[in-house]
């Protein structure tokens, strides 16, 4: 078994209003992807406090963790060709 584990990801516990499309968009994308087959980036989401429980129940220790400000992101793009993409599957919804 792995003694150290590293990973960075996208907090849901989004800090400014402006960041409330991604999470909008990440939590349709992981529901989509329970019923469709796809292989979309996006199949799971998981709060930070089930991946440390998680990673509890597996013996590991938590040495640090951090939140890094990465609003300078552009990540609006991918959520228009989703929506798209979404739609097009879809033909029931508006």
């Amino acid at each position: 078994m792995a003694k150290r584990i590293c990973f960075a990801e996208w907090d849901i516990d989004f800090r400014h209003i402006t960041q409330r499309a991604h999470f909008c968009a990440a939590s349709i994308l992981a529901l989509y992807s329970t019923f469709v087959n796809n292989d979309g980036n996006i199949q799971n989401l998981y709060h930070k406090v089930q991946i440390r429980e998680l990673l509890k129940k597996a013996n590991f220790h938590i040495e640090k963790q951090c939140t890094i400000n990465a609003m300078y992101l552009q990540d609006v793009k991918w959520k228009k060709v989703m929506r798209i993409v979404f739609v097009m599957s879809s033909p029931n919804l508006p």
